[in-house]
């Protein structure tokens, strides 16, 4: 039997991860504090903590293990109609052939809101697609408007050429400049997709 982190994509974050993220937003954004903020799988509330600490309250988050929350809620249950002007996290990642890892989209057909409506045409056609796909396409149509950003923990793998089409291509609609967190290295500079890798203007071992 999988462990369970494997079929959830549970990677947790360690809040000195969490704080160094916070604190480059703060850096590169001018984040004000009464700004909604989004944590689409808070796990253990790593980002939520360093967050308040930082005077930010206006924040929600979905977590879908109801052994970390009393109130279990999947992010892709979330309607489209909220917004937010700052989306923060580590979305789950699929594990290469688990099955139960995936993102499949006949579990939500008759939900609100329909894969249609976040998923691109080229994903809404498979049967299952990797979890991230999903979570970054559906994270994208949850801003609030060019001006909002997304600060998320990604694979460095993420920024590799011809990897991750789908999510990269959704992305330039919404966001002016996109801010991402690599595996390794804090990834500041504006991501030219074009060029295949991030310019990475600080480096954490």
């Amino acid at each position: 039997m999988p462990h369970k982190k494997f079929i959830l994509g549970q990677y947790f974050t360690r809040k000195l991860i969490a704080k160094k993220l916070v604190e480059l937003l703060l850096k590169y954004a001018d984040c004000d504090r009464n700004v909604r903020i989004l944590e689409p799988s808070f796990g253990k509330g790593s980002f939520i903590q360093v967050l308040k600490e930082r005077g930010f309250m206006n924040i929600e988050g979905c977590e879908i293990d109801p052994k970390l929350t009393a109130k279990p809620s999947d992010f892709f249950d979330l309607p489209l109609e909220r917004k937010f002007e700052l989306i923060i996290g580590n979305p789950p990642f699929t594990k290469f052939n688990l099955d139960g890892s995936y993102y499949y989209k006949e579990r939500y057909a008759h939900k609100l809101p329909k894969p249609d409506e976040y998923l691109v045409n080229s994903l809404a056609d498979k049967k299952r697609i990797r979890i991230e796909n999903a979570f970054i396409l559906k994270s994208l149509m949850h801003l609030k408007d060019e001006d909002s950003t997304i600060a998320f923990i990604l694979p460095i793998s993420f920024f590799i050429k011809n990897k991750y089409l789908r999510p990269k291509g959704r992305s330039f609609p919404y966001m002016k400049e996109m801010r991402f967190i690599c595996s390794n290295s804090f990834c500041i500079e504006p991501i030219d997709w074009a060029s295949s890798f991030p310019l990475c203007a600080e480096m954490y071992v």
